[in-house]
């Protein structure tokens, strides 16, 4: 969970700092939605606020999404 709070930190930053973009917590990487439902509570909202605490001099907003049952996050990260 470290690698993927860093991970998810290190690409909103980016996005933050450059033409922004969305990032989807919960796809693979062939596009299947997989969801974050592996997760427990505790560690969805660990991964939820890293992204407040390790950036919050950056703008982001976030929108937990459920689709067919499978608990998606959005962080939406506007033009930097």
């Amino acid at each position: 969970l470290d690698e993927a709070r860093d991970n998810v930190t290190e690409t909103v930053s980016a996005f933050t700092n450059s033409r922004g973009g969305v990032l989807v917590l919960g796809i693979d990487n062939s596009g299947k939605i997989i969801g974050l439902n592996h997760l427990n509570e505790n560690e969805f909202n660990s991964l939820h606020q890293a992204l407040f605490v390790r950036l919050s001099n950056q703008f982001a907003n976030t929108k937990e999404w459920n689709h067919l049952g499978k608990q998606l996050l959005f962080i939406y990260c506007p033009l930097g």
